[in-house]
This record gives C-alpha cells, sequence and structure tokens, in this order.
C-alpha cells in the first residue's frame, strides 16, 4: 500500500522530475478555474481537470493491478485499493484547488471521481 501512496503522491505532487505537464494543470492551477469576476468557479473547467486527474489515477491504477494485483484472490484487494486512490485524488484536488467550502464543487468532483471508480471495479471485475 505504501508504495502505490508513494507512486500516487510523486504523480501529483512533482516529487518526480518527468511528470507531465498534464498532471500539473490537472490539479494544481486555480487561475484558470475562476470567472472574469473572480467569484464564481467555471464548474465546466473544474469537471474538465478533474476528469484528467482521474484518467492519470486510471493509468496508475492499471499499472498496478499488472504488477501487483494480476492472479487471483487480489481482486478484492484491487478494488479496495481502487477505492482508496479516488478518495485521495478527490482530496488532493480539493485542496489543491482550495475547493473544501465549495459544495457545489465538492458534489461535483466527488461524482466524477465515483462514477470512475465504478468504471474501474465493472471493468477488473470482468477481467479474469
Amino acid at each position: 500500500m505504501f508504495k502505490a501512496l508513494h507512486i500516487f503522491v510523486r504523480g501529483f505532487c512533482f516529487l518526480n522530475l518527468n511528470v507531465k505537464k498534464r498532471r500539473k494543470i490537472c490539479i494544481f492551477n486555480t487561475n484558470q478555474l475562476h470567472t472574469k469576476n473572480m467569484d464564481a468557479i467555471d464548474y465546466t473547467e473544474l469537471e474538465s481537470r478533474f476528469h484528467c486527474a482521474c484518467q492519470d489515477v486510471i493509468g496508475e491504477l492499471s499499472m498496478q493491478y499488472k504488477t501487483n494485483y494480476h492472479g487471483t484472490g487480489k481482486l478484492e484487494t484491487f478494488f479496495a485499493l481502487i477505492q482508496s486512490e479516488f478518495e485521495r485524488v478527490v482530496e488532493i484536488f480539493s485542496h489543491g484547488n482550495n475547493l473544501a467550502a465549495d459544495r457545489e464543487a465538492m458534489r461535483r468532483i466527488q461524482a466524477i471521481a465515483k462514477e470512475h471508480a465504478k468504471k474501474c471495479v465493472d471493468d477488473y471485475g470482468r477481467v479474469k
């Protein structure tokens, strides 16, 4: 579990020197979230960037599945990892974009994370 966390944190907190710019934009560039009046958040942009962050998580989960979880008896453990990784991306994204007080933003990103996590569980549940 620590190794998975380390990979996840490296990917989203720039400890890896080979991080793609796309990840930097997905989580930490808060300037583009606000509309011109700077009071309202552009929820379309927020959702787009969070989908991007979720795609990064899916890529990391795919690599972890191939190296650590492919085989019998490990699927339930992998499902728990899927849940924890999507919970973590919600936490990191909301913290990095100062969204904790915005209920609408939190509702939207949690719904997106739930959708991606469910799709992962469904897809990996069919893998034999």
